[in-house]
């Protein structure tokens, strides 16, 4: 798959550390680390691409910003990360790793995490990080 057609920003070694990381002082980030090989890696990533879209608010901003990261190309980013399989989903807030999930939960597991990681963002005083409980039935119907 064209990694231009993936919901999210694409993470490579440079915007790491140029763009995704100091964003991370003021806006939670969610990360997966994908292979194209893995099909629950894309099942994954357009999951919680819907999430973000029905968190946006009235500003038409979500209170976290999903990012991807292509493992086999990005094998640096890889590393830094530890990922030793696919999909691997990080949360990153104020520059620092927050391991999240490995494979595919459920969806009510995911908007259960996604929760507390704002709630650790509000605690960090990142971003106006809102919890959203709303807008997630539809996507909890679809399992």
């Amino acid at each position: 798959m064209d990694n231009s057609r993936i919901p999210g920003i694409e993470v490579t070694q440079e915007n790491l550390v140029k763009d995704i990381l100091p964003k991370s002082e003021n806006k939670v980030i969610v990360l997966v680390c994908w292979s194209p090989r893995s099909q629950k890696s894309l099942e994954l990533i357009e999951t919680l691409s819907k999430f973000n879209e029905s968190d946006k608010g009235e500003n038409s901003e979500a209170p976290w910003e999903l990012a991807h990261v292509n493992v086999d190309k990005e094998v640096q980013v890889a590393g830094a990360l530890q990922v030793q399989s696919v999909p691997l989903t990080v949360g990153i807030i104020a520059q620092q790793p927050v391991p999240l999930f490995e494979s595919v939960p459920p969806n009510e597991q995911i908007r259960m995490v996604i929760n507390k990681l704002l709630d650790l963002a509000i605690q960090k005083g990142i971003g106006s990080a809102s919890r959203s409980e709303e807008h997630t039935s539809e996507l909890q119907s679809r399992e």
